[in-house]
């Protein structure tokens, strides 16, 4: 039996999609390092996550939507 419920999948997907992208940067650039998260984004420079994160760059369109559903999925495992 998934211990994910409907509940926590669907908070999950709405914490995506309402917060910020610069605010989605900086708490996953604290909670798994901006190497990580520039490797899971596609990004070759790291130092583009920390750019994001500050709001003084925006991250391109096919970037963002990975940063969103890595923020989904790390919200997923923290409620497992």
């Amino acid at each position: 039996m998934s211990r994910v419920t409907r509940t926590s999948r669907a908070d999950a997907h709405h914490k995506s999609v309402i917060v910020d992208v610069n605010d989605i940067a900086g708490y996953l650039q604290e909670t798994l390092g901006q190497k990580l998260v520039a490797y899971m984004t596609g990004v070759a420079d790291p130092k583009g996550v920390g750019r994001w994160a500050q709001a003084s760059q925006n991250p391109r369109e096919d970037a963002e939507r990975r940063l969103r559903a890595a923020f989904q999925i790390y919200h997923l495992l923290i409620t497992v």
